[in-house]
C-alpha cells in the first residue's frame, strides 16, 4: 500500500472549515456566535423564574443518584445543592439541618424524603405544616414503604375522618 491520498473534495471541505474556524472578523465571530446561542438555548435547561421551583431530596446514595440522573439536580451560584445524600456518616443534626433549609427555601416546591430518614426526624415532618413546599416520603432501595408512619397519608386519614364526622352531625 502506498501513502493516502486527499482527494481534492476533501481538501476543499478541511480548507473551507479551517478558514471559517481561524477568520476573525466580527461578522463572523457574531455568526458564530449566534448559532451557538440557537443551539444551546435549545439544549440547555433553562434558568429558574419566579414561576419555576425546583424538587428537593434527602434520601440515600442510590435514590439520590437516581433522581440527579432524571435531571433534578441544582447546584445554584452559592453552591448550594437541592439534595443531601444519607449514609451512615449522616448525623441527625445534618437532616434537620438540610429539612429546615429546604422547606424554607423560596425557589423548591417539593421535598422528597426517604420514609427510613424522615423516621429519624418524625417530630420535624409531622410538624410541618405548609402546603409548599409539600413534603412527600418515598421508599428506598433497603427500607420498605411503611403507610402507617406516613405523615400526608395520617393527616388525609385525620382529614376523612373529620369529614365523616361533620356529616353525620347534619
Amino acid at each position: 500500500m502506498g501513502p493516502k491520498t486527499v482527494s481534492s473534495s476533501s481538501f476543499a471541505f478541511f480548507s473551507l472549515g479551517f478558514s471559517l474556524v481561524t477568520s476573525r472578523t466580527p461578522a463572523a465571530i457574531h455568526r458564530r456566535s449566534t448559532a451557538r446561542a440557537s443551539i444551546g438555548d435549545r439544549l440547555r435547561p433553562s434558568i429558574p423564574t419566579n414561576s419555576s421551583a425546583l424538587i428537593a431530596i434527602i434520601a440515600d446514595e442510590d435514590t439520590v443518584t437516581g433522581f440527579l440522573l432524571a435531571g433534578v439536580g441544582n447546584v445554584d451560584l452559592r453552591k448550594k445543592t437541592n439534595y443531601l445524600i444519607v449514609d451512615n456518616k449522616t448525623t441527625v443534626k445534618q437532616i434537620e439541618d438540610a429539612f429546615k433549609e429546604f422547606t424554607t427555601r423560596e425557589d423548591i416546591a417539593i421535598v422528597l424524603i426517604s420514609q427510613y430518614v424522615a423516621n429519624m426526624i418524625r417530630f420535624l415532618v409531622d410538624s410541618y405544616n405548609r402546603p409548599v413546599p409539600a413534603i412527600l416520603e418515598i421508599p428506598s432501595k433497603d427500607h420498605p414503604y411503611d403507610p402507617a408512619h406516613d405523615s400526608v397519608l395520617s393527616r388525609v386519614k385525620y382529614l376523612f375522618s373529620a369529614e365523616s364526622v361533620a356529616s353525620d352531625r347534619r
